[in-house]
């Protein structure tokens, strides 16, 4: 037996009580501003869209099963058109890379950001405006955080951040300075040493990355991190290599080195 006119009339409603729905989450997404308000409103949001879906398409399937003509289906494409925007979105603000003026931070942050959303040809200029916004915090916010959220001022603010940050000398002195200052590692303490492996590691590949021919710094790291190694590491190093090793143009590699010490690691 069909629907009668009155529910269909209700029926029809409801539903347009869950659409509404959904254009409310999708201006609440769209006027988001991170620096006002908590993300964890945003992922409530999204887990209440799941609820407005299910509940969308109980009803749209009764309707569909008494619908002679292609009306339904124009409603049920333009629903889910919606649906998908607002959840692209939300996943975007709740994904974005975060940046708060680390200089170290920058490449990755810089890297991320434009292949989510700066290159994209599909998010407006006051889109990426905000979402940029949104990924900031701490010093790079302060930076921008009285420019007014328009797209005639997304490009210009952009480059004001790549003028402070992306900045090639910075970025290579401020990885050698976690080289060279390092803290000294207590005797016994394998926390600290993977933690000195971890940093090692990364600072040079960072280094590499950026173009520094560290290749050929091998005994120059090795000399400056040994340093900070208890005594007894210091001397059980020094016994891997030979003076006649070293005549022979034998040099121990970084690599060799960071191998004894996570062997020592493992060792503790």
């Amino acid at each position: 037996m069909g629907l009668t006119a009155s529910e269909r009339i209700s029926i029809c409603k409801k539903r347009k009580t869950q659409i509404k729905a959904l254009e409310h989450i999708h201006t609440y997404v769209v006027s988001f501003d991170s620096s006002a308000y908590d993300i964890s409103e945003l992922e409530a949001r999204l887990e209440r869209l799941s609820d407005i879906r299910e509940a969308f398409e109980k009803l749209q399937i009764q309707l569909e099963d008494e619908a002679e003509n292609s009306d339904e289906d124009e409603i049920r494409a333009a629903f889910e058109d919606s649906m998908f925007t607002v959840q692209a979105k939300i996943k975007m603000f709740i994904e974005l890379p975060k940046y708060d003026g680390d200089i170290k931070e920058w490449p990755n942050f810089k890297d991320l950001f434009c292949m989510l959303v700066h290159n994209s040809k599909t998010i407006s200029t006051i889109q990426k405006f905000m979402f940029l916004k949104s990924s900031l915090n701490g010093h790079a916010l302060s930076m921008i955080q009285s420019i007014p959220v328009t797209g005639s001022n997304y490009q210009s603010t952009w480059q004001s951040l790549i003028d402070r940050y992306d900045n090639l000398q910075i970025l290579v002195s401020s990885h050698l300075k976690m080289i060279c200052e390092e803290p000294i590692i207590k005797k016994g303490c394998t926390d600290e040493l993977r933690k000195l492996i971890t940093e090692l590691n990364q600072n040079v590949r960072a280094l590499q990355e950026l173009g520094v021919p560290v290749i050929h710094w091998d005994t120059i790291i090795i000399y400056l991190t040994n340093r900070r190694l208890p005594q007894d590491l210091r001397v059980k190093w020094c016994r891997t290599a030979t003076n006649q090793d070293l005549k022979q143009g034998k040099w121990p590699t970084f690599k060799q080195f960071i191998e004894f010490l996570e062997t020592e690691c493992c060792a503790l």
